[in-house]
């Protein structure tokens, strides 16, 4: 029985992000699995269940929404947004009470009907300044009364 490797990238989101059900990872993982984060770095599946359960914490209305999923051969990439409050402590930073959306793309390769890779690219800039981590930057214009100086 062949796999549907895009209902499993989806279920990724539902079963993981949305429901907090780890496990399903044992179920859809290659042992030999590597997972690729921002923010946590180069995972195995302990490392990955990790990831979900910290933003579970975190955030425990965590909303996922999957934007788009498209598959070539073993490879499917998911277009996602998450959204959150941060009620929990998350990485030292004391709960802001923010509600933060986040968006993000992932590229899962498979073999053999396994997740052997994951490789995230995200808003991690986004969520940190979220969460009270860093500053927002404000990299606007200046007002149209701010003083302008004649170059020399």
């Amino acid at each position: 029985m062949a796999v549907d490797i895009k209902q499993v990238s989806r279920g990724i989101l539902e079963e993981c992000l949305r429901k907090g059900n780890v496990q399903y990872l044992d179920q859809v993982c290659d042992p030999s699995f590597k997972g690729h984060d921002q923010l946590m770095g180069d995972l195995d599946v302990a490392g990955f269940k990790q990831l979900f359960q910290t933003m579970r914490g975190t955030f425990p209305d965590l909303e996922p929404t999957l934007l788009s999923i498209c598959s070539e051969g073993d490879t499917v990439c998911t277009y996602w947004r998450c959204t959150g409050t941060h009620s929990k402590p998350f990485m030292n930073a004391a709960p802001t009470g923010n509600k933060l959306t986040i968006e993000g793309m992932t590229l899962d390769r498979f073999r053999n009907g396994k997740l052997v890779e994951s490789r995230s690219c995200w808003d991690t800039l986004g969520l940190l300044q979220g969460v009270g981590m860093l500053p927002k930057l404000d990299l606007r214009a200046p007002a149209a009364g701010a003083e302008r100086r004649p170059h020399a």
